[in-house]
C-alpha cells in the first residue's frame, strides 16, 4: 500500500497492485478478531472489555495523526476542498463513522470506517451468539451481491470487501484445528490468486468487485499456508519484520500525509539532479517506513502501553 500511493504521489508509474494491501488487511482483522475474543462469543459481560480494546487500538494514535490535519484545514480553509470543511466530514472522521457524508480527512482512513462496522457487528456476537450471527450474515449477504452500487451510503455499509473479514473469520477457524493440511499447497494457491488479482489490477484501470474478493481469498490461504509453516517450526519470523508488523498501524497512519506533503516537491526536485522517478519512489517508500517505526516507537508503543495498564470504568462490573 505503501509503495502504491508512493508511486502515484511521486508520479513515478502505476502500482496499481498495491491497492490489495487493503484485502491483507481485511483477512489479518478478522483472523485477529475471532481468535482474540473465540471464547468471549456469547458472554454479554465481555462486551465492555472488547469494546475496550478496540477503542484503545484505533481511535488515540488515529486522532494524533487527525489533530494536525483538522487545524490546518480550519487554520487554512481556501487550501481545502470544500468538503472538507464539512462539518459532517469533521465529526465523521472523528467518530470513524459515516455520517450524511462518506468523505474522510484522512484518505487512507475510508478502511477504519469498514472496520468499526466490522465491530459493531461482532460486538452483537459476543452479546448473543446466535443473534450477533444472524446479523452478520444479514450484513454478509448483501455485502457479497454488491448491492453497494445503489448509493454511495451503500458502498460503506455494504461493500463486498466485508466479505473479505469472512475469509479472516473462516482462517481462525481452521487455525483453531490441531494442524492445517497442505500448507504448501494453500500457500502456492494462494500466491497464484492473489498475483493474478494483481496482475489484473495493473493492467486494467477499473478494478470489479470480484478481483478483490480474489485477493482476499488469496490472502487467506497464503496466511494460513505461512501460520502452518511457521506452527511447524519450519518458518522463521526475524525481529526486524516482527517490529514492521508491531508498527503496520502507524505506517499506515502517517504515510499518505507524509507522502502527499513530500512527494509532489521531490517529483520535480530530484529529477534535476538526474535521479529518475523510480528511485524517488523508492526513497519516498523507505522515508515513509522509517517516520511510520518513529511513530510507532516513539508515540505508538508508550501510548499503548499506558492505556493498557489503565482499566477503563465500565470493565470494574464486567
Amino acid at each position: 500500500m505503501v509503495v502504491h500511493h508512493a508511486a502515484l504521489l511521486s508520479g513515478a508509474f502505476s502500482f496499481n497492485a498495491g491497492r490489495f494491501g487493503v484485502e491483507f488487511f481485511f483477512v489479518l482483522s478478522g483472523i485477529v478478531i475471532l481468535s482474540a475474543h473465540w471464547d468471549d462469543i456469547g458472554n454479554p459481560h465481555a462486551v465492555p472489555s472488547f469494546a475496550w480494546k478496540r477503542f484503545r487500538r484505533i481511535y488515540p494514535v488515529y486522532w494524533i495523526v487527525l489533530l494536525p490535519q483538522l487545524l490546518w484545514i480550519v487554520t487554512y480553509p481556501r487550501t481545502q476542498n470544500p468538503w472538507q470543511r464539512d462539518p459532517w466530514v469533521i465529526l465523521s472522521s472523528i467518530l470513524l463513522v459515516h455520517i450524511h457524508s462518506f468523505h474522510t480527512t484522512i484518505t487512507v482512513a475510508w478502511t477504519l470506517f469498514h472496520e468499526i462496522l466490522f465491530y459493531a457487528f461482532f460486538a452483537l456476537v459476543i452479546l448473543n451468539r446466535r443473534i450477533g450471527i444472524i446479523a452478520m450474515v444479514l450484513w454478509l449477504i448483501p455485502s457479497f451481491f454488491a448491492f453497494n452500487q445503489l448509493n454511495p451510503y451503500g458502498n460503506h455499509f455494504f461493500s463486498p470487501l466485508h466479505f473479505i473479514f469472512a475469509f479472516g473469520m473462516i482462517a481462525a477457524w481452521i487455525m483453531r484445528r490441531q494442524e492445517i493440511p497442505w500448507p504448501a499447497l494453500l500457500l502456492f494457491a494462494g500466491i497464484v490468486l492473489f498475483t493474478w488479482a494483481c496482475y489484473i489490477a495493473q493492467v486494467r484501470v477499473e478494478i470489479t468487485d470480484g478481483y478483490n474478493l480474489l485477493a482476499g481469498l488469496g490472502a487467506m490461504l497464503i496466511t494460513l499456508g505461512l501460520v502452518e509453516f511457521e506452527r511447524r517450526g519450519q518458518l522463521r519470523v526475524y525481529a526486524w519484520l516482527a517490529l514492521l508488523g508491531d508498527a503496520s498501524y502507524s505506517i499506515y497512519l502517517v504515510h499518505y500525509p507524509l507522502l502527499f506533503a513530500v512527494a509532489p516537491r521531490a517529483a520535480a526536485i530530484l529529477p534535476q539532479h538526474h535521479i529518475s522517478l523510480v528511485p524517488t519512489m523508492i526513497l519516498l517508500t523507505l522515508l515513509s517506513v522509517a517516520a511510520g517505526l518513529l511513530f510507532h516507537l516513539l508515540l505508538e508503543r508508550p501510548l499503548l502501553r499506558w492505556m493498557g495498564g489503565f482499566r477503563h470504568p465500565a470493565l470494574r462490573t464486567a
